[in-house]
């Protein structure tokens, strides 16, 4: 093999590198959001407007929420509904607050299993 040959070989294994390189780069950078909207309801099965909704991504390692974490959504409308638009792929814990009545709920969220809508129950 000569030296030209072997610059061609370089050239061509320092391109495919490259090329391979900027594919992970977009793969690590895509986000798997997941939007759902999330209703809130009483034991009635009546929508609850005004509950104030908080989410926390549970952390890998010990299976605990961690506060730092933790996104405030807003408050329910009328409907009792309130849109997660970054909904995060995994274990995420839903905190419900309504005139400090708090309660929660484990919410695991799926590529293969999207739900558009959740119904999560606010005892009373």
């Amino acid at each position: 093999m000569n030296l030209k040959q072997l610059v061609i070989r370089i050239v061509i294994f320092i391109f495919i590198f490259l090329l391979s390189g900027c594919n992970e780069r977009e793969n690590l950078t895509i986000h798997h959001e997941i939007p759902v909207t999330l209703h809130i309801v009483n034991q009635k099965g009546e929508p609850i407007q005004g509950v104030e909704v908080t989410i926390m991504k549970i952390a890998k390692s010990d299976a605990q929420p961690v506060i730092e974490r933790g996104q405030i959504l807003g408050k329910t409308d009328g409907r009792g509904n309130i849109y997660w638009a970054d909904g995060s792929k995994g274990n995420n814990f839903v905190l419900l607050n309504k005139n400090g009545m708090p309660d929660s709920y484990e919410v695991s969220l799926t590529k293969e299993k999207k739900k558009s809508s959740i119904t999560l129950l606010l005892n009373d």
